[in-house]
């Protein structure tokens, strides 16, 4: 496992999900609603980055 190489992969969805969060604060209903879908993805991306390390601790 190449712990720089996941950990350099998690920054930018993780960047983009703080953004995300901080544009949340006196966003417009609709604003939220398109920040929410963009949070949901990149915590989706993130989710996916990590799912073979789950494979990976199954398999030791």
């Amino acid at each position: 496992m190449n712990l720089p190489r996941l950990a350099h992969d998690i920054r930018s969805p993780l960047a983009r999900a703080r953004t995300m969060v901080l544009l949340l604060d006196g966003a417009t209903p609709a604003e939220m609603a398109e920040y929410r879908e963009l949070l949901l993805d990149a915590l989706e991306d993130i989710e996916q980055i990590l799912r073979p390390l789950d494979n990976a601790e199954d398999q030791i």
